[in-house]
């Protein structure tokens, strides 16, 4: 069995909230993280990084952007990974992802990992190989949308 959890997060603000989650995972030893991201600023993953490592729990916790090589994460004992832009669907960065599972890492994939938004879902082995309990199917799960009605309560103070 893969050492794989996801997250189904509908963007990155929404991935510090779950990621209380990621720390109830069984601990054997000192973790060693990376959170790496694709499609993003370093500055989004140096903050969700830096937040983990506030946190504590972990021995480190490193932030990595853009496409990175096994040896690279086979240096930590558990990967965050999200993608948020056109780097993510590089097919090399499904491979690597699952060659470290297969190399015994623990990996979260949070983000538009598992979403079918072009440009910002994850392909590679990691998908083709079914490692993903997830598969993805339509289009963006987002639309604009415009308030039908505002009561007037403390609820919508500030929003138009």
């Amino acid at each position: 069995m893969h050492k794989l959890s996801l997250f189904l997060l509908p963007r990155l603000v929404s991935l510090v909230v779950a990621l209380p989650l990621f720390f109830a995972a069984p601990q054997s030893h000192a973790q060693d993280v990376l959170v790496w991201g694709t499609g993003t600023g370093q500055s989004n993953v140096d903050g969700v990084a830096n937040w983990m490592q506030s946190v504590g729990g972990f021995s480190s916790v490193d932030g990595m952007v853009g496409n990175l090589a096994l040896s690279t994460l086979l240096t930590y004992d558990a990967v965050l990974f999200f993608t948020n832009g056109s780097s993510g669907s590089d097919p090399s960065n499904g491979n690597v992802l699952a060659d470290y599972v297969d190399a015994g890492g623990w990996l979260v994939m949070a983000t538009f990992s598992w979403a079918n938004q072009g440009n910002n879902t994850i392909g590679g082995r990691i998908v083709a190989d079914q490692m993903s309990p997830f598969t993805t199917g339509g289009g963006s799960l987002y639309s604009n949308v415009t308030m039908a009605s505002n009561d007037g309560s403390d609820f919508f103070t500030g929003v138009n």
